[in-house]
């Protein structure tokens, strides 16, 4: 499920006017939750420990019982993550050296 949110923040379809330029990494686009795991490459059991730890980007409530996460949230966590390992990787390889 891919929904816009519009410059107002209410759910609804895409108004060119009323909202800002989306980012290059994904804009405004709210991911459902299949979408969200899909695009971070974890599981639901871990998303929710991330979730409770303050290690996952917060959803939002789109109405109802649903809910969704940003895209560009969502692509910030992956590189953040990225990131992370990549100087992991490279402290460790200095301690061994």
């Amino acid at each position: 499920m891919e929904t816009r949110i519009s410059g107002t923040g209410s759910v609804g379809p895409p108004d060119q006017a009323a909202r800002p330029e989306p980012s290059q990494r994904g804009g405004d686009r709210v991911l459902g939750r299949t979408a969200t795991l899909e695009k971070a490459g974890i599981g639901k059991t871990l998303m929710y420990e991330l979730l409770e730890a303050n290690d996952f980007p917060k959803p939002r409530a789109l109405g109802g019982r649903r809910i969704g996460w940003l895209e560009c949230e969502i692509d910030d966590w992956i590189a953040t993550r990225k990131i992370a390992e990549r100087e992991a990787r490279g402290k460790g390889r200095e301690i061994a050296a």
